[in-house]
């Protein structure tokens, strides 16, 4: 997970490859110029170019970053003088962003700053002749025209978070309906249909804010129809979460995922691969380390990570209350892997909330013995959900922001309601075990960190 902690980053000059270079070293810094005026302005543009790696100590964090900047400056050069760059100085100042337990580096804004010089000069030919007019000697002198010294400053990013994209579709149960289209969708949610399951990394299907095992229901492009003999009752919301996580490439990342169904008695407090519910799981339960993520729901209700642990073929409730006798237990196990089939990591913020009459929700209100993760921003996260008294929120109906959480619905939730807001950040995989350097988000820092 890069543990690194942010008083032990540095950034360094480096080249394309990511070896050292010293900041006075030619090619340290490339300039270009792109232009250069005649008359009495004399200003020439210039493009500077170079790369910045981040270091923990002796072990590269980043790939090389490429910067680039375009610097205008005023020099005296007439047409047939040369120009001559040199860097003074340079220094470099991160902005790391921490998750979890503020170990794990999810990114770096890199400000860069780059103190130059800049010569033009003229070539001033000298000549030596013997005696019958034969040239035996020319030598060219530099004659220094003007100095100009400037301070050029630019941003790059290196990134690990995963880009993803969610979306839903959204429907009420008439009670007797077994095939849903996109037709039924409710138009006031604005959801994106149903979607092709290959156009997806994954996607789940809640009804009356329960799970649903795959088993239970089958999906392609426009359609989703029920197997079970029992169907969801009237007015039950049915809803599909579509969620596709893009490489930096812009490929669709391939997500795995499996559910391990089992049933409460109301005393048992751990479960083994054993008491699964054969019909409807189509997983075990993993080990931790071979997942990028789970997430356990009781009686559809998705539990805080400090009610419950899980290790290989084992799953403790650590509650004082257990769920009550016949309520169903089902720990979803995600498993997302990059271009190179490596298992990506995932940390998971969850807030917690009971529902009160107001719309928005701050950090103050978070239930306290669950986390303190607060309200992340939504830019510090892959994606971000909302379920409210067990049922996913369609988008629309909420907004987030560093340390606040508005709901926009012309209804409040019931007091007392468990709302939770899930943030998922899926990482890349520390460069050091990438096989090529595009496996990395590289560009301008929006300054949003």
């Amino acid at each position: 997970m890069s543990p690194f902690p942010p008083s032990s980053l540095v950034c360094r000059l480096t080249d394309q490859e990511g070896a050292i270079l010293p900041p006075f070293s030619r090619n340290a810094v490339r300039y270009f110029v792109l232009s250069r005026s005649d008359g009495s302005c004399n200003r020439i543009r210039v493009l500077l170019q170079g790369y910045v790696t981040i270091f923990e100590g002796d072990t590269r964090v980043s790939p090389p970053l490429p910067f680039s900047v375009v610097q205008t400056i005023s020099l005296l050069a007439p047409r047939g003088s040369s120009l001559h760059f040199q860097l003074r100085h340079f220094q470099c100042y991160l902005l790391p962003m921490l998750l979890g337990d503020a170990s794990t580096l999810a990114r770096v804004c890199v400000r860069i700053e780059l103190d130059s010089v800049a010569t033009s000069y003229q070539n001033t030919a000298i000549l030596s002749y013997q005696s019958g007019g034969v040239r035996t000697a020319c030598y060219q002198p530099r004659r220094t025209l003007d100095v100009a010294h400037f301070i050029s400053q630019t941003q790059v990013q290196y990134d690990r978070l995963v880009c993803a994209d969610l979306c839903q579709y959204t429907a009420r149960s008439d009670g007797v309906k077994r095939h849903y289209t996109d037709q039924d969708a409710a138009t006031e949610y604005d959801g994106c249909g149903i979607l092709a399951p290959d156009r997806v990394s994954y996607y789940n299907l809640f009804v009356n804010g329960v799970l649903q095992p795959s088993i239970n229901y089958a999906i392609w492009e426009g359609n989703l129809r029920f197997l079970t003999n029992d169907l969801p009752p009237k007015d039950a919301p049915i809803v599909l979460e579509f969620i596709t996580f893009h490489a930096p490439n812009g490929q669709r990342l391939f997500v795995s995922s499996e559910n391990y169904v089992t049933i409460s008695d109301g005393s048992k407090r751990v479960f083994l691969n054993q008491d699964a519910l054969p019909a409807y799981s189509d997983g075990t339960i993993p080990s931790p380390d071979l997942v990028s993520y789970y997430n356990l729901y009781s009686n559809g209700v998705l539990q805080p990570r400090t009610n419950y642990t899980v290790s290989q073929g084992h799953l403790a409730l650590t509650t004082s209350d257990l769920p009550l006798p016949g309520s169903l237990l089902i720990l979803e196990s995600v498993r997302i892997f990059d271009e190179d089939q490596k298992l990506l990591p995932a940390v998971i913020l969850q807030y917690n909330a009971k529902a009160n009459p107001y719309p928005c929700y701050t950090d103050g209100n978070e239930i306290k013995m669950y986390g303190q993760s607060g309200i992340p921003a939504p830019h510090t996260s892959s994606f971000q959900h909302l379920m409210v008294n067990g049922a996913m929120q369609p988008p629309k109906n909420y907004t987030v922001q560093e340390g606040c959480l508005c709901l926009r619905t012309i209804n409040v939730p019931i007091p007392n309601a468990p709302l939770i807001l899930q943030s998922v950040s899926v990482l890349l995989p520390p460069v050091e075990s990438t096989k090529r350097m595009d496996h990395t988000n590289v560009f301008s820092c929006d300054g949003s960190m």
